[in-house]
């Protein structure tokens, strides 16, 4: 359930930073917010969350994730200017039946990107298995952000967690590059499909509270209390 759509001509990197930390998201060739979604028939409120990165070191990441970036160090990555291609497509046919969500039936399709207008800076990381490509995680900047838009993989390599390896590759250069936030998306209260989102910290994860127009540390008590009105959040304009 989309809230509001915006269809932007231009999209400064910093002006992308303002809509991201607003609530707002990609979604082809346009900008949308919702708060609900329904999942299974069940509707759910929609919590955006972004990786704040200014005082996170790597080192300091779950044990586990950091493991799964070991046990991929085998495989070959390379980072490059987003190109739709038929070996992408391929790849991406090979995951999308296998996912429990409503998705894009191609990235083409996923992306508008027939109707591409250039208006975002996106690339893509590329995961090989020799010359075999297995993974692929696209994703936008903006001057001081980067949001996640797609990870798939293949199928087969399922072992080895692809899609958080691809999270942790954008987490490592968002880093490396001095971005503050990396947003990977939403999570859905109440339903755990999204939750792999929050795997790779404890303590740097921020979710975005539309009642409050402001961000608060990724807390599922806090959430529970919002839920279930034990927390009323006010707007700023509105707080004593």
């Amino acid at each position: 359930m989309i809230d509001d759509i915006l269809y932007p001509d231009i999209l400064p990197g910093h002006v992308l930073d303002q809509y991201l930390g607003d609530g707002w998201y990609r979604l082809g060739n346009l900008l949308f917010t919702s708060h609900i979604m329904e999942i299974d028939g069940k509707q759910c409120r929609l919590y955006w969350i972004r990786y704040n990165l200014t005082n996170l070191q790597w080192a300091n990441l779950k044990k586990n994730a950091l493991a799964i970036v070991k046990r991929n160090r085998h495989f070959s990555v390379q980072l490059k200017k987003f190109e739709l291609t038929d070996e992408l497509e391929n790849l991406y046919a090979l995951y999308q039946p296998g996912t429990s969500f409503n998705s894009s039936a191609t990235i083409n399709e996923y992306l508008d990107h027939k109707f591409s207008t250039g208006i975002f800076d996106t690339h893509v990381f590329e995961v090989r298995d020799g010359d075999q490509l297995i993974a692929a995680g696209i994703f936008d900047y903006g001057k001081e952000s980067m949001a996640g838009i797609m990870n798939f993989y293949d199928p087969r390599y399922r072992k080895y967690s692809p899609g958080k390896f691809l999270i942790m590759l954008k987490i490592r250069h968002a880093m490396d590059r001095g971005i503050k936030y990396f947003y990977p998306g939403y999570i859905a209260y109440g339903n755990p499909m999204f939750d792999y989102k929050t795997f790779a910290s404890d303590d740097s994860i921020e979710f975005y509270a539309p009642q409050a127009y402001c961000w608060f540390p990724y807390d599922l008590s806090l959430l529970r209390l919002i839920e279930n009105g034990e927390i009323i959040l006010a707007p700023p304009d509105e707080r004593m």
